[in-house]
């Protein structure tokens, strides 16, 4: 081997120096960081997301084919199984893209695969650990994320809201993270406290977890069609004839009504400023359980006291506390949100990414 052919390992470092210098864009020379390096010795050029020209909607990364596969089975046999992304040029830089990935999201996750974790934020918000999770349930490998997980669910597990949306995308994040109390929690709170106005929302957050979505909404008409009832059927029997046995306590046949009329007053009289009167259909109200309990247990009753006999004290009429009761009794009495088969998918989830105990 000749002098001119010979070259020492200092200087192939310097020409891999300058190479991986040259393959990277620089900031100051105006070049968009639409390409990002993950790993310098990568095989494997992803462009992420919908082919959008130059509207910035697409990025290019370098990573290792092999980490990927190890992370992801999915990744496994899209670049060594039948996939035609494994098939390939041997002259050719190897690239695969994936229109349908955000690529912010993707950056974390390329980040978590290839272990740099000085690039994993400690925080991230509902929306961003939501999209995380639906791209590592897709690729099948929610348990890279396990190491965070602790950190990332705590702020959520007493989240303060009850928009239907940001409830639902927390249902389905604290099922594919294994969260056991905030599922639990969550559900309850979908029935209770959301109303059901018609909005715009990410069909893949329905149809992620639609029978879920589906028991708990009939759960929440149920119960609102219940409250419902009770206050129609009490309005009618304030209503009754003399042939029929009459609310008031010390009603005779064919004896005045002034009870009945004062009570009955005072509950359409509320109803109506509430505007639940007439009795609507249950699927014509769009709030919260929550919201319509709070409504019907306010309504103030009028009595009219102290009768014209002698120890006929009306006040025993008043059908408030009964009302009440009722109502208590209609929520005590609701479906659970979560059936057996709901735990033992969750309790499945927990042990297949290993948060099982």
């Amino acid at each position: 081997m000749t002098a001119e052919s010979e070259k020492s390992s200092f200087e192939e470092w310097g020409e891999f120096q300058e190479s991986s210098v040259a393959d990277t864009p620089c900031k100051a020379d105006g070049v968009s960081e639409d390409y990002k390096i993950i790993d310098p010795r990568g095989d494997l050029v992803v462009t992420v997301g919908p082919d959008g020209g130059d509207d910035g909607t697409s990025r290019k990364f370098r990573l290792c084919s092999r980490t990927l596969s190890r992370a992801s089975s999915v990744f496994d046999a899209m670049l060594y199984g039948g996939y035609k992304e494994q098939k390939r040029e041997e002259s050719e830089d190897w690239s695969i893209r994936l229109a349908h990935d955000c690529p912010d999201t993707f950056d974390l996750f390329a980040q978590i695969t290839h272990g740099s974790m000085m690039s994993v934020p400690q925080e991230l918000s509902l929306d961003e650990i939501y999209e995380l999770t639906e791209l590592t349930h897709y690729y099948d490998c929610t348990d890279i994320l396990v190491p965070w997980l602790d950190r990332w669910m705590e702020p959520f597990r007493t989240l303060h809201s009850s928009d239907r949306l940001t409830l639902r995308k927390l249902l389905w994040v604290s099922f594919e993270v294994g969260e056991r109390r905030t599922f639990h929690s969550t559900c309850r709170r979908l029935v209770m406290e959301c109303d059901s106005k018609p909005r715009d929302e990410d069909e893949s957050v329905l149809a992620s977890l639609s029978d879920m979505f589906g028991r708990l909404d009939q759960i929440r008409r149920s119960t609102i069609a219940a409250m419902l009832n009770l206050f129609d059927e009490f309005t009618q029997l304030l209503t009754v004839v003399d042939e029929k046995p009459r609310w008031c306590k010390f009603a005779s046949y064919q004896g005045p009504h002034r009870c009945e009329s004062m009570i009955l007053g005072s509950i359409v009289f509320c109803l109506s400023r509430a505007k639940l009167f007439p009795i609507p259909r249950p699927e014509d109200i769009d709030e919260s359980v929550l919201s319509l309990y709070r409504k019907l247990s306010t309504i103030v009753v009028h009595d009219i006291g102290q009768g014209e006999r002698k120890g006929s004290d009306h006040s025993e009429c008043n059908p408030r506390k009964f009302l009440i009761d009722r109502l208590q009794r209609i929520l005590a009495d609701m479906a659970p949100p979560i059936e057996d088969a709901h735990n033992k998918m969750l309790e499945a989830q927990m042990k297949k990414i290993g948060r099982w105990s």
